[in-house]
């Protein structure tokens, strides 16, 4: 268990370290004036092993410990460290252990008649050990800027360690006092320490630390019992450390790149000085000119914006445009062509002016023929002009009136009716077109990699939403709710059973019904911004996947 402690602090001390590395600047990277140091340390020992120095009364013994240690700072917040060191301690029995121990150093659970040996109670376990420790320091408070005399270091350590331990104490048969020296051990130890330094000056600094090792192999103390399980040495105490190793010659290019940056930053000033003189002369001259020149150019601009507004206007078109009528069941457009190349013309001789169109059909036929005729016969229209040189984007919009209930032919109902949009209004048509235009982009580049935000798929001929689907429109409320600002597309799709009219009519059915249904749960029309019918999705492998509605969250 001990060793993964020690394994989870080095991996809290690689983390910080390569946390110091990946950034730039950080205080801890910075290297130090004097790299090399040496030192000096001592203070108590205490042992923990089947015998203790701190029993159940506190501590029955203060051991001793002392010795040499060197090292080299990498930087600020790495170190590396070598040292030795010579200490001992007493360790006693617990009240746990109300043992035996013959002198021939078996243990027993009680005396042994005719021999010689202590109860656990009467012994003293002296002990001398020597270590010969490398370990890393970590300066925790390295990552502060502007410290520079404080130092809190986390140091993992291993070493070799030789301990020698003897029994001492009266034997329990009162023959007297015995001493038995137990032969020397060597271990391996894997521990750490936790120092606080402080400098005093710059090349001085004192410490406290505090330190445990755990040695491998044998307890130190010989006793032979499994009692405890324990193999520790404990230490603490105080420590004094020179550091050296400074660049002469390095001060001496910083004191001398300190006098060329001082000499740069006077040069700089007396050229600011001079330059902002000069500036603010050159900035009253430029301050007259420009009030006449100012003058000047108002008064240009004044007759500039009059000849303009009139230029402008020149460039809308307030007359009448021709209606274009249609034949029963029909979307020819027969001799009305003359009409449509009269409408271009003036389109290209007024460049600024837009027009919409306003489709009407008779009161013959069902509702969903007359509509769907209707579409056609304005999108012929639109595409005749389109040929004949009109941009798109200036026929715009399209509305379907529906049925012309007061005409009094049928002939007269079944008509497109061309109207010029005015200036303002045209600007706004653009702009709505930019936004359409935008927003189609965006639901393409979306469905194209997948990233639809809610799919909802439908039985065949159904327009039914089932709770799964609900399920799907409660989290777009939620993200409207969220984002204000989001605006919502979507794409409807049929499978390839059934003809084109037919599955154009389920696929924008749908569409209604999911917008009717979001608009219900709360979400604001305005963020409803656009709904598509695609038709028959081709690439679909199954119908069930084809008659789906794609939704997609844009943002603005």
């Amino acid at each position: 268990m001990k060793n993964y402690r020690l394994l989870l602090t080095l991996t809290v001390l690689a983390g910080l370290s390569l946390g110091a590395f990946g950034q730039e600047k950080s205080p801890a990277l910075q290297r130090v004036d004097d790299p090399w140091y040496i030192g000096i340390g001592g203070g108590t020992s205490f042992g923990q092993c089947t015998f203790y120095s701190i029993t159940e009364e506190g501590i029955r013994s203060w051991g001793l410990q002392g010795g040499l240690f060197g090292g080299y700072k990498f930087n600020r917040l790495i170190s590396l460290e070598v040292g030795a060191q010579v200490g001992g301690q007493k360790q006693f029995n617990l009240d746990c252990c109300p043992y035996w121990l013959g002198t021939d150093g078996v243990w027993q659970a009680t005396q042994v008649i005719d021999k010689d040996g202590w109860y656990f109670d009467d012994m003293t376990v002296p002990t001398r050990w020597f270590r010969f420790a490398v370990q890393g320091n970590f300066d925790l408070l390295s990552f502060i800027k502007g410290n520079e005399r404080w130092s809190l270091d986390l140091s993992p350590q291993i070493s070799v360690v030789n301990t020698v331990s003897k029994w001492t104490g009266n034997l329990s048969n009162g023959q007297g006092y015995h001493e038995e020296l137990q032969p020397g051990q060597w271990h391996v130890g894997l521990g750490g320490q936790l120092g606080a330094g402080f400098a005093i000056s710059p090349h001085w600094k004192v410490g406290l630390y505090g330190g445990i090792t755990s040695l491998l192999g044998k307890r130190f103390d010989g006793i032979p019992t499994n009692v405890h399980k324990t193999n520790l040495i404990w230490d603490a105490g105080l420590k004094l450390t020179f550091t050296f190793g400074n660049n002469k010659k390095k001060k001496e290019a910083e004191l001398a790149a300190a006098a060329a940056e001082a000499a740069r930053i006077a040069a700089e000033k007396e050229a600011a000085e001079k330059a902002r003189l000069a500036a603010e002369k050159a900035a009253r001259e430029k301050a007259e000119a420009e009030r006449l020149a100012r003058e000047a150019a108002e008064k240009a601009a004044r007759e500039a914006a009059e000849k303009a507004a009139a230029e402008e206007a020149a460039k809308y078109y307030h007359g009448a445009f021709p209606t274009i009528y249609f034949a029963d069941n029909s979307i020819k457009l027969g001799p009305e062509t003359e009409k449509l190349k009269e409408v271009a013309r003036i389109m290209q001789e007024y460049p600024k002016t837009t027009i919409s169109l306003e489709g009407f059909a008779s009161k013959w036929g069902t509702p969903e023929y007359n509509n769907a005729m209707t579409e056609k016969r304005m999108k012929k229209v639109k595409d005749y002009l389109v040929e004949l040189g009109v941009e798109e984007n200036r026929i715009y919009p399209l509305t379907n009136m529906g049925v012309d209930a007061n005409a009094k032919h049928s002939a007269d109902a079944r008509r497109v009716e061309i109207a010029p949009v005015d200036k303002d209004k045209a600007a706004q048509q653009r702009e709505e077109l930019d936004e359409i235009a935008r927003l189609i982009a965006a639901a393409d580049a979306a469905l194209a990699s997948g990233n639809s935000f809610a799919i909802l798929y439908y039985e065949d001929n159904s327009t039914a939403i089932d709770e799964k689907d609900m399920e799907s429109l409660r989290k777009v409320k939620a993200y409207v709710d969220a984002h204000p600002d989001v605006a919502i597309v979507m794409y409807s799709f049929a499978s390839k059973t059934g003809t084109d009219a037919y599955n154009q009519q389920i696929t924008e059915k749908r569409l209604e019904k999911v917008k009717n249904c979001l608009i219900e749960m709360g979400v604001p029309a305005q963020n409803l911004r656009l709904n598509v019918g695609k038709g028959v999705d081709t690439e679909a492998k199954r119908n069930r996947e084809a008659r789906r509605v794609n939704i997609f969250t844009i943002e603005k």
